[in-house]
């Protein structure tokens, strides 16, 4: 095997056997985003892959250590470890409460649909809920919307309430309020999302990807960003990764077609791999310093 990509091709082998029955490509995206990482050695990326294969089986410890790099890794969280593989998956939203107490909500472009308002109230509630800070102000909001890595990220904090008194003098007293209550946050993303449809537009279809196309596109796709010419991409998916018979690309037209097309799952297709592979390794890469 050579030298440098072990990670990625254990990986794309263990994918093809687990998702095979459920095409799960938001399973498949991340966890070959991470394994390309760990090829290169990203310090704190393989320590946190190593440290959470051993808790893996240890119920408590695996989901407070899965939490933990849930809210490191904006809408990546462990799902499992398989044969020592430790597979990610991408939620379609994500809240994170930062140092100065504002919830910062990010919805990801990078699939089939977006999520829910419902998902987006949900989780936003849960965050703010599990962190101690109330969330049930039905009237005030501070809500700054902006783009990121094709990422709609709504900033929120509390409003302010002001309250006539009388003691020690007469006058005016301004507090801050509670957290805008997860419904109104559901209907302003609603709202939000309305207004910046053409920012988040998703990709045309809505059927997921096949799991034989999807995992070896992936991995040509990354291997090509190296410079590798396409000959030897196929000869090494042959070797490493396309083991089950009848799945090879030497001397298969269809299947070398199917590889690289712009269509479908294929290595040419921006919408299906490129775009949703290179939004997870800059999550990974950019996020989760201590």
């Amino acid at each position: 095997m050579p030298k440098g990509f072990d990670e990625l091709f254990k990986a794309a082998r263990v994918l093809l056997k687990e998702c095979a029955i459920k095409n799960e490509e938001d399973r498949i995206i991340p966890t070959l985003a991470l394994a390309n990482h760990l090829c290169h050695g990203v310090p704190r990326l393989v320590a946190q892959k190593e440290r959470l294969v051993g808790v893996w089986g240890d119920g408590q410890v695996w989901n407070e250590e899965a939490d933990r790099f849930g809210r490191r890794y904006s809408g990546l969280r462990p799902a499992r470890v398989a044969r020592g593989v430790l597979i990610l998956k991408r939620h379609p939203v994500s809240v994170r409460i930062d140092r100065s107490v504002a919830a910062t909500v990010s919805v990801y472009p990078h699939q089939a649909a977006l999520a829910e308002p419902k998902e987006v109230a949900a989780e936003y509630g849960k965050r703010l809920s599990d962190a101690g800070i109330s969330c049930d102000e039905q009237r005030r909001v501070n809500l700054s919307v902006f783009f990121r890595d094709d990422r709609l990220e709504l900033d929120i904090s509390p409003g302010t309430v002001t309250e006539e008194i009388e003691e020690p003098e007469r006058g005016w007293r301004i507090d801050k309020a509670s957290f805008p209550h997860p419904r109104l946050v559901g209907k302003l993303y609603t709202v939000l999302c309305e207004e910046f449809a053409t920012d988040l537009a998703v990709r045309m279809s809505s059927r997921s990807p096949e799991t034989r196309n999807l995992v070896p596109a992936c991995v040509a796709f990354i291997l090509s960003e190296y410079g590798m010419e396409r000959s030897r991409i196929h000869r090494l998916l042959d070797k490493h990764v396309l083991c089950e018979p009848g799945g090879v690309l030497n001397g298969n037209p269809s299947r070398t077609n199917q590889l690289w097309n712009n269509r479908g799952a294929g290595a040419g297709n921006n919408a299906v791999v490129r775009d949703p592979l290179i939004d997870a390794a800059r999550t990974l890469f950019y996020e989760g310093h201590e």
